[in-house]
């Protein structure tokens, strides 16, 4: 996750305030008043490596949220640089065990085509119901695919 602090082209070659998190107001679970049926669901469009991207991966997610007594149901992620099965599942940067049951990893590209397979909002809206808890960290290095993304997101009526 890229800090919005950063203001100038000088910061920005600053690495920990690049990838600063201390911009992101995380819930505690029991803020989120939520009834006994309710899910918690991390969608993750730029997942890379469970522990390899420092501050902003889904290891820092899933630990943060953690601290706060809230835990993912369902981890649904996407990357589109090609991964190792063995890196992502068995290595020490991989998913944990407790985890796999939890996580689906599309190693494929985003589509920004509304309602296509491989647009994340597609799988929100087929999975997530109103009453569920929902992170959508948006990170694919690619700012036209993401802005479209945003635009859909914002245009929704969910």
């Amino acid at each position: 996750a890229c800090s919005p602090q950063l203001t100038s082209s000088r910061q920005r070659h600053s690495f920990e305030r690049m990838f600063s998190t201390g911009y992101i107001l995380l819930p505690w679970a029991a803020e989120l008043n939520r009834p006994p049926a309710a899910r918690t669901f991390l969608f993750d469009a730029g997942a890379s490596v469970y522990a390899e991207c420092g501050m902003g991966c889904q290891r820092w997610f899933v630990e943060a949220f953690a601290r706060r007594r809230i835990h993912f149901d369902r981890i649904i992620g996407w990357e589109a640089a090609p991964q190792n099965h063995e890196r992502l599942w068995r290595s020490a940067s991989g998913y944990p065990q407790e985890l796999h049951p939890h996580v689906t990893y599309f190693n494929t590209p985003v589509s920004a085509a509304a309602g296509h397979g491989d647009n994340p909002l597609t799988h929100v809206l087929a999975l997530a119901r109103a009453e569920d808890y929902v992170v959508f960290k948006l990170d694919i290095d690619n700012s036209t695919l993401e802005l479209a993304l945003i635009d859909q997101l914002l245009a929704s009526p969910h």
